[in-house]
């Protein structure tokens, strides 16, 4: 991942998508302009008392920073590409990135992804008992391919159900944040739910529950192959 740190004062007009997307990582430094290449560890900002990054930005300079470490890109840039084959498939903010990412690749990227299988049916693909749409229609295929979806886990929700699918198995409070560890019959596989503490108080180890899609499209790759870059297409 590219991490970009731009001054106030400092136009971005250098870092624009048009630029980048058609620059390959060895071209970078030459399309920004006088940004920094850095390779350095930015924990110091988790304490709020500054870092190389901020030295850099006060100093009026604009940062290029590149990293594999997910919470790093989020945390310190303003602006985040996510590279694959040496060519840029997002160039957008941390929370573009994360909410609404271009791609499957890129949702599996950055923050944390459920991979559920499903089968192409026309259009739409069938997830935990709904019909949803699929943001990247083109990367599916024909009918029957076998897909995935990343789903995150802020995405998924539970109801009770002692007939449910799936079973919770484990509960992992973070902070604000309650992860609902829970194992699915159909599909077959470990699941993780997050939600606010208060709700997750509701739910016990051995309960069984329903899982609810959130989102009413999805993006989708194919399950016979890592989420690659083709999806961006």
């Amino acid at each position: 991942m590219l991490c970009f740190r731009v001054p106030v004062r400092k136009a971005p007009h250098c870092l624009t998508k048009k630029v980048l997307e058609s620059a390959s990582l060895p071209q970078i430094r030459k399309y920004s302009k006088g940004a920094e290449l850095l390779a350095l560890h930015v924990g110091a900002e988790e304490g709020g008392d500054g870092g190389p990054i901020d030295v850099q930005t006060d100093a009026g300079t604009t940062t290029l920073l590149v990293t594999h470490d997910q919470e790093e890109a989020l945390t310190s840039a303003d602006r985040i590409g996510v590279m694959c084959d040496e060519r840029i498939v997002q160039l957008d903010t941390p929370e573009a990135i994360y909410r609404r990412p271009a791609t499957a690749f890129v949702s599996e990227s950055v923050g944390v992804t459920n991979r559920i299988p499903a089968v192409l049916d026309g259009n739409r693909i069938r997830v935990f008992g709904r019909n949803l749409g699929i943001d990247n229609l083109a990367a599916a295929g024909s009918n029957g391919t076998s897909l995935e979806a990343p789903i995150r886990p802020a995405d998924l929700a539970l109801s009770h159900d002692s007939a449910g699918s799936a079973l919770v198995t484990s509960l992992v409070l973070r902070e604000a944040i309650t992860s609902v560890n829970v194992r699915s019959e159909e599909p077959d596989q470990a699941l993780r739910i997050d939600m606010p503490a208060h709700n997750a108080m509701s739910f016990t180890v051995g309960h069984r529950v329903v899982i609810i899609p959130r989102r009413d499209t999805i993006l989708v790759g194919n399950s016979n192959a890592a989420l690659e870059e083709e999806d961006a297409a």
